[in-house]
């Protein structure tokens, strides 16, 4: 990805902002990379939304089942 691209965390993490996307960045690194989800974050109930300005896709993500191995729901973060 080119350094122009952004992707925002918040939510119950522990420093919510924005910053610029890595490569193949997937969603548990993103988390990682604003702290980590506070103690009250529902961690099966992360949400992902994408939007291209046109169409607005919402992705469910299973924070503690990616914990326990099941990478199903570890989906790649992309701008928007």
């Amino acid at each position: 990805s080119s350094p122009s691209q952004f992707v925002t965390v918040y939510g119950e993490v522990a420093m919510p902002g924005t910053f610029a996307l890595a490569n193949d960045m997937r969603i548990s690194e993103a988390i990682g990379k604003v702290g980590g989800t506070s103690p009250f974050a529902s961690l099966n109930k992360i949400r992902i939304v994408r939007s291209d300005g046109k169409q607005t896709e919402v992705v469910r993500v299973r924070l503690k089942d990616i914990a326990k191995g099941d990478q199903t729901t570890n989906v790649s973060v992309q701008e928007g």
